[in-house]
């Protein structure tokens, strides 16, 4: 098996035959029915949410993504975004501040400004088991794939699966059963699931646009979040060496897979699966992030003031609002009060959060002038005409007298 810029992956659980390349994956198909209207709507499956998480799918541009603490979701890395980008969750936007990338997986944790009203709990136990619900937007099915090789079992012109066809967007659940385990090299461990058609009505596969599509398991009574979509099989052709195309394939025996000559034989049927990123291996990781101090923005104004006497603070304003702020001039808390220019750091200090600002504060002489240029330096007249300059406008200009001492 090859994967698509990654590692070879290997098996290190329950046994299972895998197509021999896997794409990255982006849609919810099911074998029972082509109807695109099919589960658009959330789910009664019992247990606690009796929606099987569906209350629990964001939507992070043409992809997913699921709120696990106040200010965090969830995605697959590979699905992209950037920072300020817009996060939608039960029809409300939330600003993304920041991102966290998992280094041994596709996982990345996106922080945002505002506060979830709720979030998914976390399946955190290694005995990832039985029935599972997926949710996804992505493509359809698309035209039928009919084998065109004659093998033990399967006559040719046998229907295999379909291409994937047209993205509609739609959000629709599937279930399927968890089948193992896989080592995703750098995507890292993987649930898996297989479209082996014996699972019900709403055995699913997922394609393209299903690519950080959650993946919930019973744990008890409560559905947790268990997985991220992200990789599915492809590389599949009907003749010798012929053009490759994905699809949602139940049975790939008298296929060619990944360029191979031969078609693929076997004496029961060979299902391909789709794969999910494994939460439990990451729980660390996860709770290592939600534990880190939340992102402050941190704006300084009032940057450019003018000489008067008195100190001349900088305004600070922090988002979220009123969170306490240390804030130093050239490096000490005294605010400043004669002219010139000074370097200033906001910190914030509440509990819970971190963020900071630098800015330079100008304080400008005040616009008054004294002339002295017809008093002698040497009169009392010209040192308190120095004095009340000095003061008005924190600086002293002199104009050279042009009358002499007598």
């Amino acid at each position: 098996m090859k994967l698509h810029s990654l590692a070879k992956p290997v098996l290190i659980n329950t046994l299972l035959w895998f197509c021999l390349s896997l794409v990255p994956l982006r849609a919810v198909v099911f074998y029972s029915t082509a109807d695109t209207s099919y589960n658009t709507t959330p789910p009664n499956v019992g247990g606690t949410p009796a929606d099987g998480g569906w209350q629990w799918v964001g939507y992070w541009g043409s992809f997913q993504g699921t709120p696990i603490d106040a200010h965090h979701f969830l995605a697959a890395n590979h699905v992209g975004g950037t920072v300020g980008e817009t996060f939608v969750f039960q029809g409300v936007n939330y600003t993304t501040v920041q991102s966290y990338g998992d280094s041994s997986s596709d996982l990345r944790i996106w922080e945002v400004r505002e506060a979830f009203p709720s979030w998914a709990p976390l399946f955190r136990n290694s005995n990832e088991s039985g029935p599972l619900i997926v949710f996804g937007r992505g493509v359809t099915r698309g035209a039928e794939v009919r084998t065109t090789a004659d093998v033990a079992g399967v006559p040719a012109n046998t229907l295999a699966g379909w291409q994937w066809g047209s993205y509609d967007g739609k959000l629709r659940w599937g279930q399927n059963t968890v089948a193992g385990l896989a080592n995703g090299g750098s995507y890292g461990q993987q649930l898996v699931a297989t479209f082996d058609k014996s699972g019900g009505v709403n055995e699913c596969d997922v394609g393209i646009y299903d690519s950080s599509a959650p993946v919930f398991i019973k744990d008890g009574t409560t559905w947790k979040l268990a997985g991220v979509a992200g990789l599915v099989d492809g590389g599949f052709s009907t003749t010798s060496g012929g053009a490759a195309f994905n699809a949602f394939i139940f049975d790939k025996r008298g296929l060619f897979i990944n360029g191979s000559t031969s078609p693929m034989t076997g004496t029961a049927p060979v299902p391909c699966a789709f794969y999910a990123i494994r939460v439990s291996a990451r729980i660390a990781w996860i709770d290592g992030i939600l534990a880190t101090p939340l992102t402050a923005a941190v704006t300084l104004d009032a940057l450019n003031q003018t000489f008067d006497g008195h100190p001349h603070p900088v305004t600070v304003t922090t988002n979220p609002a009123d969170l306490s702020v240390s804030v130093t001039y050239d490096g000490a808390a005294t605010v400043p009060i004669n002219a010139g220019s000074y370097a200033v750091v906001a910190t914030v200090t509440s509990s819970g959060y971190s963020g900071s600002a630098s800015g330079t504060l100008t304080i400008n002489p005040a616009q008054a002038n004294f002339d002295n240029s017809d008093v002698p330096l040497s009169s009392p007249h010209a040192i308190a005409i120095m004095a009340l300059q000095l003061f008005v406008t924190g600086t002293l200009h002199l104009r050279k007298s042009t009358r002499r001492n007598s």
